[in-house]
């Protein structure tokens, strides 16, 4: 940013300096001789071979940028797949442990002895599920 910064800061200044160069190469001024004019024309000339490979690198570090957000961007959308995929995964396992923690007498294995173990092996079993269906989707 600093470079593309600089970059506009002396188009900036080239394009002043171009119009000044211009009018001095013209010969209308009684200061300048006809001489001195040649000079200024070659002084011009740079200025604007200058201005033209200023803009042509403002370009480049416009295009450089570009490239930088979108692989920025792309990694942001790789972290976010990651994390979706996590509170997909964890969803369900929420749902489940938020119905077997309501206070309710008539709850399925609510008061058996291994009511627990279904609880946690249906939310394991759903974990499966779920990463099996993302891999065969080729999401993961």
């Amino acid at each position: 940013m600093n470079l593309k910064k600089e970059l506009i800061k002396l188009r900036r200044i080239s394009s002043y300096q171009k119009e000044v160069l211009f009018k001095l190469t013209r010969g209308d001024s009684e200061i300048i001789s006809l001489e001195e004019s040649v000079y200024y024309r070659n002084v011009y000339d740079h200025l604007v071979r200058v201005a033209d490979t200023t803009e042509s690198y403002r370009d480049y570090v416009a295009g450089m940028l570009d490239s930088y957000l979108s692989i920025v961007n792309n990694k942001m959308n790789e972290v976010m797949k990651f994390l979706t995929i996590i509170a997909t995964i964890i969803l369900p396992m929420t749902l489940i442990s938020g119905i077997f923690g309501m206070n309710f007498l008539y709850i399925p294995f609510l008061h058996s002895d291994f009511g627990f173990w279904v609880a946690m092996i249906s939310m394991f079993i759903i974990a499966l599920v779920m990463l099996s269906w993302f891999r065969h989707k080729k999401w993961i």
